[in-house]
């Protein structure tokens, strides 16, 4: 890719030799493009690469709520980015963008700063579910929704506000592949007259024909700008070589769980073995995490058991968990310090080599970094070393995949088959098909309240 740096007129994104830095910490610099507006924005590149820094940059959040220095300039519509430009901003995290009761209320937030009549207010949130297919879940609480559905709330309320810019950060990592095509026609109508988009992604395969100009970035720093070429890269993935699974690890015995008082899923009964990695697949909102709560022993069953060699599990001991959301696992200083947490706590700190572990899932680089000022993709893979250093049984991941381009992804899969090698095994909970098939020896389906093969 190759591209000279446009004015775009006087309403357009531009960055000159901008950087940002945390403390000793460089995560961009000496970047330089510029957007004319409308337009859309892609930014590509691997994990840790800048690409979440520069949305955040762009919303104002870097510096404004997130203390670094920033060198060069960055602004929107003529205006320093976050100093009154209209820009609405979608983390990788959408729970973390969750404060209002309902789901309607989520998308109606944003509005009321705007002076907006309310019938006018009504017609804007009313038209933003709609393009999200929320509807049936206005009167929800946007907390119990799962990491799909509560992506699809915090676009819809970014919609809502009709920003000039609109940037989101990796908009299809919590999605399944119906919420996929509904985010790309909703991209696609912004694109005719909506405001300018700015999308950090890996997975461009979930967003087929989105064109525009490209960022790539690699360490920070600028790798290429200009126009997209045919196509993104993409996650691809060696599947995985079948293996011979030995005795049963896990087992559930109709397993029934509650959510809200209400029996979320019923009656269901697996069995997991030494050697495998088994994927529950199924849509947003299924039960996936919830199921993953439970085989960790996070969660009683409401009716059932849940049995790691014949006992209740135990949080770590027998199963090690890595949820969606990194940032409520993480509670040390630096990364070696997390990943050693877990073999100091059992009284074995000895028992695994930390830094073997950070160094099998790409992050040894790292260990002297804080985790909380890691990437999302960083952030995942040092929970998932800190499930690995304490060697469980049993691994469940829920959603695996977000953050991680595809290089990163492998060193997962690596992991995974080096802990099942030795005789664990790993359950994936996901709604990424293609991932599954790559990595599992088995696929269930999680569907109609319960789990069946798929």
């Amino acid at each position: 890719m190759s591209g000279t740096v446009t004015a775009g007129g006087t309403h357009a994104i531009q960055a000159k030799g901008f950087g940002v830095a945390f403390g000793s910490v460089v995560a961009l610099e000496d970047v330089t493009f510029g957007l004319g507006l409308p337009g859309t924005l892609l930014l590509a590149g691997p994990s840790g690469c800048g690409k979440s820094t520069l949305i955040l940059a762009l919303g104002g959040i870097v510096p404004g709520c997130i203390p670094a220095d920033r060198v060069g300039s960055l602004t929107v519509a003529g205006r320093d980015a976050g100093d009154g430009a209209s820009v609405a901003c979608v983390f990788q995290d959408p729970g973390t963008q969750l404060l209002c009761p309902t789901v309607r209320d989520e998308v109606a937030s944003g509005l009321q700063r705007l002076g907006l009549g309310a019938s006018h207010a009504d017609r804007r949130v009313t038209d933003a579910m709609a393009a999200l297919g929320l509807e049936p879940l206005a009167d929800r609480r946007p907390g119990r929704l799962s990491a799909g559905e509560q992506q699809r709330v915090t676009l819809a309320a970014a919609l809502a506000m009709r920003p000039e810019v609109l940037a989101l950060d990796e908009p299809t990592a919590h999605l399944d592949e119906p919420g996929c095509a509904d985010l790309y026609a909703c991209l696609e109508q912004q694109r005719v007259d909506g405001p300018s988009l700015v999308v950090a992604e890996h997975r461009w395969d979930r967003l087929p024909g989105l064109a525009g100009q490209v960022l790539a970035l690699e360490g920070g720093k600028q790798a290429a700008w200009g126009d997209a070429p045919g196509a993104l890269p993409t996650v691809d993935l060696p599947r995985r070589p079948p293996s011979a699974p030995g005795d049963v690890l896990l087992r559930t015995d109709g397993l029934g769980l509650r959510v809200g008082g209400r029996l979320h899923l019923r009656d269901v009964t697996l069995t997991v073995a030494e050697g495998e990695v088994v994927a529950v697949v199924g849509r947003n909102g299924v039960g996936k995490s919830l199921l993953a709560r439970a085989l960790a022993g996070l969660t009683r069953p409401a009716a059932g058991s849940v049995t790691v060699r014949g006992r209740r599990p135990r949080p770590g001991i027998d199963v090690g968990m890595v949820m969606q959301g990194s940032a409520s696992q993480l509670f040390c200083d630096n990364v070696r310090q997390e990943v050693g947490l877990g073999p100091m706590m059992a009284g074995r700190p000895g028992h695994t080599e930390v830094d073997v572990v950070l160094e099998q899932l790409g992050v040894l680089h790292l260990a002297e970094r804080s985790p909380h000022r890691l990437s999302r993709g960083e952030a995942q893979r040092v929970l998932v070393a800190a499930a690995l250093a304490l060697a469980p049984p049993v691994i469940v991941l829920d959603e695996p995949g977000v953050g991680q381009d595809a290089a990163h992804l492998r060193q997962v899969a690596t992991a995974l088959k080096a802990h099942t090698d030795g005789g664990g095994a790993a359950l994936l909970m996901t709604h990424d098909e293609t991932l599954a098939e790559a990595c599992a020896d088995r696929l269930l389906r999680a569907a109609h309240g319960t789990v069946r093969p798929a």
